[in-house]
C-alpha cells in the first residue's frame, strides 16, 4: 500500500477514472474525519465494520 509501478501509474492515468491511495494517504484522510479518536477508528465505525464482514 505504499508503491505503484510506473507502469500502474501510467494505466490509471490513461484508462480509469481513479486515484491510488498509498496507505499514508488513507491514514492521513481518515484522521481528517470524525472516523477517528485520537490514533485509532472510533468504537462506531469499528462496530459497522464488523457487522459488515
Amino acid at each position: 500500500m505504499s508503491h505503484y509501478t510506473d507502469a500502474a501509474q501510467q494505466e490509471s492515468l490513461s484508462t480509469y477514472p481513479i486515484r491510488l491511495f498509498a496507505g499514508g494517504d488513507i491514514v492521513d484522510m481518515l484522521v481528517q474525519t470524525d472516523l477517528t479518536d485520537g490514533p485509532r477508528l472510533n468504537d462506531q465505525v469499528v462496530k459497522e465494520i464488523n457487522n459488515s464482514v
